[in-house]
């Protein structure tokens, strides 16, 4: 079980690949679908990790080979590594919780 509380609502935003990079704003509970191009990945930028127990999902809409990215911001951490987490299959997402300063985890 986490550690942390499930939260809702979450407000849903569709983003077209033209607005790739797309930063995500702080502060809500959020669920971000990208559509990857057939050239390109698309790149949602997360906004620092506070400790604000903030959720963020991460899906990808399409069927293209090139993946939806959550990208960390500055030194931040997912799952302890400062590195982009990609979601490669149409319909897949990937599920962040804001945990502390600095990290992000994925459940």
């Amino acid at each position: 079980m986490a550690d942390w509380p499930l939260s809702a609502p979450f407000t849903q935003i569709d983003v077209a690949f033209a607005s790739s990079p797309y930063a995500i704003p702080p502060g809500a509970n959020l669920m971000m679908t990208g559509n990857s191009d057939v050239a390109a990945d698309f790149v949602f930028d997360l906004p620092a990790a506070t400790g604000s127990g903030y959720q963020i999902i991460v899906a990808k809409g399409d069927a293209n080979a090139h993946a939806v990215i959550a990208h960390p911001s500055g030194s931040d951490t997912i799952n302890g590594l400062n590195a982009d987490v990609a979601v490669n299959d149409q319909y897949d997402d990937v599920r962040l919780v804001d945990k502390a300063s600095g990290v992000w985890r994925t459940w």
